[in-house]
């Protein structure tokens, strides 16, 4: 065998094995018309509406209560995560944190009563106070609930760890019932 027919099988295989890792790998796909494997378009769709829902939150000493529209998608987790988001967001405007907190993921899952949040980072300073972050986490809790979300504990995580705290314990799922009246 001569040396450009080697160097040809060497070229071939390699062409071949870098196809073989991209389909696998999921960087294309193919979709042959004797196969099944397709889903319809407007299969995938799921139904979301318009709704509008009520955000609260501890500022000034008071509880302030906003109402703003948010897309609603009919799975539960989506709906959790587009919530917490747009909580976020609101508490952002009202208290101008020096860097915003955002929400990585949010899951109700079907048949259970806690809910995971994960956040980017830790959503409270150094410098809060107990009284002040048990205020923000019965904001986030009085928001789930009042917009019809069941669920009777949260656990807050930060990048998809329990959420660590010098002052308050979050190791563990927290109840949605209010803790100072």
């Amino acid at each position: 065998m001569n040396i450009i027919s080697r160097i040809s099988i060497v070229i071939f295989c390699i062409i071949l094995g870098a196809l073989f890792c991209a389909y696998q790998n999921g960087w294309f796909i193919i979709c042959l018309p004797f196969t099944q494997s397709h889903v319809e378009a407007h299969e995938v769709t799921t139904a979301a509406v318009q709704k509008k829902v009520l955000l609260s939150w501890w500022h000034n000493a008071s509880w302030h209560i906003e109402s703003s529209e948010i897309v609603w998608p009919a799975d539960t987790s989506c709906a959790l995560y587009a919530l917490v988001k747009a909580w976020l967001v609101l508490l952002d405007e009202e208290q101008e944190n020096a860097k915003p907190v955002a929400v990585q993921t949010a899951m109700l899952p079907s048949g259970s009563t806690t809910a995971y949040i994960s956040f980017d980072r830790n959503p409270f300073g150094k410098q809060d106070s107990v009284y002040a972050k048990l205020r923000w986490f019965d904001g986030l809790s009085k928001s789930i609930t009042n917009n019809g979300l069941s669920c009777t504990h949260i656990q807050l995580l930060v990048q998809h760890k329990p959420l660590l705290d010098v002052h308050v314990d979050f190791s563990r799922p927290w109840p949605v019932a209010s803790f100072i009246e």
